[in-house]
This record gives C-alpha cells, sequence and structure tokens, in this order.
C-alpha cells in the first residue's frame, strides 16, 4: 500500500492533546500538496541564490503538522513555545546546532503555499531562515481550520 506524505506523517503522529489527524474538514490530498508545494517553492528559492536543497525529514514534518493543526485548532497564532516545545522535540529527532520556524496562514487564496512562502520573502527574519546556508534539513506541516484558513509551519535545523 502506497502512503501519502500526508498520511505517513499521520502514521507517526501522537502528538500532545491536538488531534494531528485528518478533520473532517480538511482535505488531505490538499495538505500534500501544499507542503510538496511550499517545499518545492524554498527550495526553488534557495536554489536560485546558490544554497543547497533542503532535505524533507518527515519527523520534523510531524512537528510541524501538529503546530499547524494547534493552529487551526485555536491555538494563538505565533512561535510561542518554540524555543521550548518544537525545539526540544526536534533535539531529540535531530542534534541540531540551529533551528528556525516559519508560520504563516491565509484563506481564500488561489495558490495558498504561494502566497506563503511569499509573505516569508518579504519578512527578513522569515527570508533569513529560508536563505541560512547553514539549514540543511526542513519540515513542512499544513491544517485547515473549520473557517477555511490555511496554516503553514516550515522548519529549519542545521544539525551537529
Amino acid at each position: 500500500m502506497k502512503l501519502g506524505f500526508v498520511s505517513t506523517l499521520l502514521l507517526l503522529a501522537g502528538c500532545g492533546s491536538v488531534d494531528v489527524s485528518i478533520q473532517p474538514h480538511e482535505n488531505a490530498k490538499e495538505l500534500e500538496s501544499l507542503s510538496y508545494s511550499v517545499y518545492t517553492k524554498v527550495n526553488a528559492h534557495r536554489l536560485a541564490k546558490n544554497l543547497s536543497e533542503l532535505k524533507l525529514d518527515l519527523r520534523l514534518s510531524k512537528i510541524a503538522r501538529a503546530k499547524s493543526a494547534a493552529m487551526a485548532q485555536g491555538e494563538e497564532f505565533g512561535h510561542a513555545g518554540f524555543n521550548v516545545v518544537r525545539a526540544g522535540k526536534i533535539k531529540k529527532i535531530i542534534p541540531f546546532h540551529r533551528a528556525g520556524e516559519n508560520l504563516a496562514f491565509n484563506t481564500n487564496e488561489i495558490d495558498p503555499a504561494a502566497r506563503a512562502v511569499k509573505m516569508w520573502q518579504e519578512s527578513p527574519s522569515h527570508l533569513a531562515n529560508i536563505e541560512r546556508p547553514e539549514y540543511s534539513i526542513t519540515g513542512i506541516g499544513v491544517a485547515k481550520s473549520v473557517a477555511g484558513q490555511i496554516f503553514f509551519t516550515q522548519l529549519f535545523v542545521y544539525p551537529k
């Protein structure tokens, strides 16, 4: 049986009180497509800057999905908890020198992934994560709220 990107994430899931499973209002194929679109757009940007492509790590994507799902389910949008909670989870998987996080959300966009990446490119701190040459590994998680907002989380890691 061939599993898609999001389905594989769900098998790996099991995070806290947030239900990271695909919700009734979400479409697994849509979330998979959005995740992959962010991945390819960020790597295209890096290649245009003569930076190496990021390698996708599904374990990091599980952590990213949990953050996106939490925001889609009503948690405040923001980086609160990154340095302790998510960075701690990342460190258990991949010991690192540095880790970063980009978050975005949008509603009613023709191409939500393109809009998220464009917002990151227009923000100096988010662009710095995308363009940091030391980062070599990424994880991407996407979730949709009942109201139709699409939440994106991209994690970046510079491993030891």
